[in-house]
């Protein structure tokens, strides 16, 4: 009887594996996942962007099981040095992009990111222009994430303790300066060794002075290579005065992003001047409480009273996503762009989380935000009656954004003067 059961065992047993065994080649009820490759430039997952992508992206494989996305984030700077390394190579399927001239053209003409169909993004509330930086040549690209406004950051009960008025003008900016610095404070952290954010502040003051004048005088300026016009140089000049007055901290050129946000966040610079995508930094409870409560905004202090662009706002939509050409995925890849750009999804998720305001319209959402920064952020951008249009550093093509960039910190740091930076931009074959 005992041997009869171990054989029987073994038999049962050896039934059972050949039925597996023969189940799993038959191919019938396994289900063979879809990898999709995200490359991403958020590498912050539970704060900010970041967050809001990587709840889009674990709800989107919840939903829809078989599907797998892989991720790979950088930071900005790394990011793109790959990102022009995978150019050369194949792109992973999803790829964040930015719609702008100086960073998109080479990937669309090296035939490197798939066109989109606009009929199946027409319903999802996209604001205005928000899809141009995103076209080349009649084709859809891209999808702008969301709306960029240059802003000053500013500690509100620093200002309010001190007795500090929030300046409304450029002059009123430098006097509140020499206010801070006799109390030992930074006026302005400024992210100055990137070149990218010194580019943005100096597109300010142009815009400032120039207000709708802006895209004509810096595109006719690229394709002309004649940068003559007499707003420029005083543009130029105005930069040059906030860069060695004191308004920044000490070797600014030399602090990159991180340094220059953690002036502000430590309380030891009263403002700091970057994107409305910071404005999650007032709901990151990983940085000082003391801090974070008080982070209010302002757009750039207008030039003086009569200054063109007082009503405008330097304004563009920058970063967002795309479809790589290469993808042996792309109807997955569509699909998911598809799911992430549901207004009920990353504009909502972005208001809930602070992370700046959407490219498509959100104004259903409002109310679920008490954040005082993000709805100051609102506010700016609804009052404007005109964006600016992309930074001028962006504006031209790879080889002017990299001109721009390295001769605005030898500009910053006093190496050559304003007429010289034009010389530069003006030089022929420089791109």
């Amino acid at each position: 009887m005992k041997l009869n059961r171990i054989f029987g065992g073994i038999f049962l047993f050896t039934l059972t594996f050949v039925s597996v065994v023969f189940t799993g080649c038959s191919g019938k009820e396994k289900k063979h996942s879809v990898e999709l490759t995200f490359f991403s430039n958020l590498p912050d997952r539970n704060f900010g962007q970041g967050l809001v992508e990587q709840l889009i992206i674990d709800e989107f494989m919840e939903e829809n099981p078989d599907i797998i996305i892989k991720l790979e984030t950088l930071d900005e700077t790394a990011y793109k040095t790959k990102f022009h390394v995978y150019c050369h190579e194949r792109l992973p399927d999803i790829v964040s992009v930015w719609g702008q001239r100086a960073f998109l053209e080479e990937a669309v003409l090296a035939g490197k990111i798939e066109p989109l169909d606009p009929a199946d993004f027409k319903n999802f509330g996209f604001k205005e222009g928000t899809l141009d930086g995103f076209t080349y040549d009649g084709e859809l690209y891209g999808l702008p994430r969301n709306t960029d406004v240059a802003l000053f950051y500013y500690n509100e009960r620093m200002f309010r303790d001190f007795g500090w008025k929030v300046p409304q003008s450029f002059e009123e900016l430098f006097d509140v300066a020499e206010e801070i610095q006799n109390h030992d404070f930074v006026p302005v952290g400024m992210d100055g060794s990137d070149g990218w954010p010194l580019m943005i502040f100096f597109s300010d003051i142009l815009y400032d002075i120039s207000g709708k004048d802006y895209r004509y005088i810096v595109d006719h300026a690229i394709e002309t290579h004649n940068f003559s016009d007499e707003r420029i140089l005083k543009a130029l000049n105005l930069f040059c005065k906030a860069c060695s007055g004191n308004l920044f901290q000490k070797n600014f050129t030399q602090d990159d992003y991180g340094a220059a946000q953690n002036f502000f966040l430590s309380g030891k610079s009263a403002m700091y001047y970057m994107g409305s995508w910071e404005t999650s930094m007032a709901v990151n409870t990983t940085y000082w409480n003391e801090i974070t409560p008080y982070i209010r905004v302002i757009k750039f202090p207008s030039i003086n009273k009569n200054s063109p662009g007082k009503s405008g706002v330097l304004a563009w939509y920058g970063g967002g996503y795309a479809v790589s050409a290469d993808s042996l995925h792309k109807k997955e890849a569509v699909k998911f762009l598809k799911f992430m750009f549901a207004p009920e999804r990353l504009s909502r998720l972005g208001l809930k989380n602070a992370v700046g305001i959407s490219a498509q319209n959100e104004s259903e959402f409002l109310y679920e935000t008490d954040v005082p920064c993000l709805m100051e952020l609102v506010r700016i951008a609804e009052s404007a009656d005109d964006y600016s249009g992309s930074p001028i550093n962006d504006r031209g093509n790879l080889d002017f954004k990299y001109l721009c960039e390295a001769n605005i910190l030898r500009l910053a740091s006093g190496q050559i003067t304003p007429e010289e930076f034009i010389k530069l931009l003006e030089r022929e074959g420089a791109y």
